[in-house]
């Protein structure tokens, strides 16, 4: 919710980066210690995906850009445009990677919207770091929830 302030969902000795939903509630947000090394990458979003970009530095490895993103389940084909060319842009910063969220997307199943995400992730050389299961009912197990990192 955009009317509610930082100082709501603050924790002491962390800067929070939020991306609202607006009237629907939700949204995302990403914790980074208090400092100068962590900024707000807007130029690295999209208007289309819901999705924020961070950068954090330090003095002893290559800056890393942070992704969290939420794909709604049943979301349009477009996504996976969308999804590359915010990826292409990141990698044009050569830089080091990191892209997590919920997918809504199992990535051990075979059908055509995992292969569609595993292709786009391979593209963009980034490596999938769960092999099991996140989310585990008495009739499914899947994982929908998403860690990818550069090669």
């Amino acid at each position: 919710d955009p009317d509610l302030p930082d100082g709501i969902v603050s924790i002491h000795w962390y800067r929070v980066f939020r991306r609202d939903r607006g009237s629907r509630g939700g949204g995302l947000a990403i914790y980074c210690p208090d400092g100068p090394q962590c900024r707000r990458r807007e130029d690295l979003e999209s208007s289309n995906l819901e999705a924020i970009w961070i950068e954090i530095r330090t003095n002893w490895r290559r800056p890393l850009l942070v992704c969290t993103i939420y794909r709604p389940p049943n979301c349009s084909c477009q996504f996976f445009e969308d999804f590359s060319a915010m990826l292409d842009n990141a990698n044009n910063e050569c830089k080091e990677i990191a892209v997590m969220g919920d997918m809504n997307i199992n990535y051990l199943s075979d059908c055509t919207t995992s292969k569609q995400m595993r292709s786009v992730c391979e593209e963009s050389s980034l490596t999938h770091l769960f092999t099991e299961p996140t989310r585990v009912t008495q009739n499914s197990k899947t994982l929908i929830d998403h860690i990818y990192v550069s090669n």
